[in-house]
């Protein structure tokens, strides 16, 4: 018997592994929000539950029902609309409420009708609750850079299937990259909206215009700006990593040396400065003739807590008048017509 059972255990746990690299691929194929929702319930439903959902909460500690998976449509219709007319409380002890309050996961191996009686508030909200069938569940938190996004929840329906704890450690483990999938997709999201809003403000505009998210990465850049700094598109601007170089270019300051990293403007701001400018030059490695001369400012927006969301940065361009004075001379003037 000890053979036969280390033989279903070695089994479970290479399903296990098989279902999480299911997952990975999955949650990697798409920074599309609702799709990305949408996979997680498609994978998860039949191979862990039954009835599967997903609550996000957001910054005021309100739920929305993002995501549910089951067979039956229209009670998933139903659970929609009543969810509609009463969001959860955050204050309730179990459930998604207290995963978010605690980040403790749930695990009930076995749910009965007299502990669905005593956890729901509503005559309404059971008779959902018993038409779903649950029988077993787990609730496990959503975690996105140490904070708690949301809540997943795993419904078995049939009497004969049961969670245990290996399971809810599958579980956790899938809500941990989820987490990290959803916040991807949200924040992909969130730069794709900025950039259709900025692409709107600043069209137009003759100066180079790049503007950084609070991590430093560039969300938009338009064509002066891409021109400015030596690159042949701004798709190849977007596409530079955070705190990497130019390939073809070197960076320097009015003195012709190595302008460092942490003195770049926008990075200033992100150190805690309100606004930030410099003299900037882009020299060719191959062709040392070729470099272009901008006067840089940089200043944040922020959020309504008073953080930095964006940093906004103008490249003027002054290749011409920088032609006209010495390296060492240049920065008084051009600091001085820049006031």
């Amino acid at each position: 018997m000890v053979g036969v059972s280390s033989f279903t255990e070695r089994k479970r746990a290479e399903a296990q592994q098989r279902f999480l690299a299911e997952v990975s691929k999955v949650l990697s194929s798409t920074l599309d929000y609702q799709e990305t929702l949408a996979n997680i319930a498609q994978l998860v439903v039949p191979q862990l539950a039954d009835w599967f959902s997903v609550d996000l909460v957001n910054a005021d500690g309100d739920f929305e029902l993002a995501e549910i998976k089951h067979q039956d449509q229209e009670l998933v219709k139903l659970v929609r609309a009543y969810r509609e007319k009463l969001p959860l409380d955050p204050t309730e002890p179990h459930g998604a409420p207290y995963v978010v309050r605690t980040g403790q996961s749930e695990l009930y191996p076995q749910v009965t009708d007299e502990m669905l009686t005593a956890s729901v508030k509503t005559e309404e909200r059971l008779a959902l609750a018993q038409q779903i069938g649950i029988r077993s569940v787990m609730n496990v938190p959503l975690i996105a850079r140490g904070q708690i996004t949301g809540v997943m929840t795993f419904v078995f329906t049939k009497p004969n299937k049961q969670y245990d704890q290996r399971d809810l450690a599958l579980a956790e483990e899938v809500g941990r990259r989820a987490g990290v999938a959803l916040d991807n997709a949200r924040l992909y999201r969130e730069a794709q909206e900025a950039r259709d809003q900025l692409t709107i403000i600043f069209q137009g505009v003759a100066d180079g215009i790049i503007v950084y998210n609070n991590s430093g990465r560039i969300i938009y850049a338009n064509e002066a700006a891409a021109r400015m700094t030596g690159l042949v598109s701004v798709d190849s601007l977007l596409a530079m990593p955070v705190g990497s170089a130019l390939t073809n270019h070197e960076v320097i300051d009015e003195h012709r040396q190595p302008f460092p990293h942490s003195r770049l403007t926008h990075q200033r701001i992100l150190a805690g400065e309100k606004e930030a400018e410099a003299i900037i030059g882009y020299t060719h490695k191959a062709n040392q003739q070729h470099e272009r001369w901008s006067l840089v400012k940089s200043r944040p927006v922020y959020d309504e807590r008073g953080d930095v969301l964006y940093i906004i940065s103008i490249l003027h361009d002054i290749t011409e008048r920088s032609k006209r004075q010495s390296p060492v001379s240049r920065a008084l003037p051009m600091s001085c017509n820049a006031a």
